[in-house]
């Protein structure tokens, strides 16, 4: 599939319908529609890249510390999410579904600075944090 040189059907559709049309594709395929060089297509398919981020505190998303997506989910390392937050597009995303997941053995778990935080709160609609750790070692959250 060239993207690069594909026009797809922004020129015969609005730009609402094709978003409509995108945020149904899996993330695999958005990646590859993401080299297009129509800036109107590539604006709607990074929304859909974006629209479902996992960030995971403990352990890499993958062996090589670099982002990893499936169908739905976007997982991300914290120092690529704090990168993307503090770009210079992020307030053109939509985070339908941010997932943070701390691994309680992370013995050097800190949140999200409180600027990174309160910016990304403009972008995310729904936050979910889940908590992994043994049932027999006591853990503590603080959100300072």
């Amino acid at each position: 599939m060239n993207t690069c040189k594909t026009p797809l059907f922004s020129y015969i559709l609005s730009l609402e319908i094709v978003e409509e049309i995108f945020s149904y594709l899996p993330l695999p395929t958005v990646v590859e529609v993401m080299e297009s060089e129509n800036a109107s297509i590539t604006s709607v398919v990074r929304k859909r890249y974006y629209s479902n981020v996992a960030l995971n505190f403990g352990e890499p998303p993958c062996e090589d510390g670099y982002s990893q997506i499936d169908d739905e989910v976007l997982s991300m390392k914290f120092s690529e999410f704090e990168a993307l937050v503090n770009g210079d597009t992020f307030d053109q995303l939509h985070i339908e579904k941010f997932l943070i997941d701390v691994q309680m053995d992370f013995i050097d778990f800190t949140f999200l600075h409180k600027e990174v935080f309160t910016k990304a709160s403009t972008v995310v609609a729904d936050v979910v944090l889940k908590f992994s750790t043994n049932p027999k070692d006591h853990a503590t959250f603080s959100w300072d």
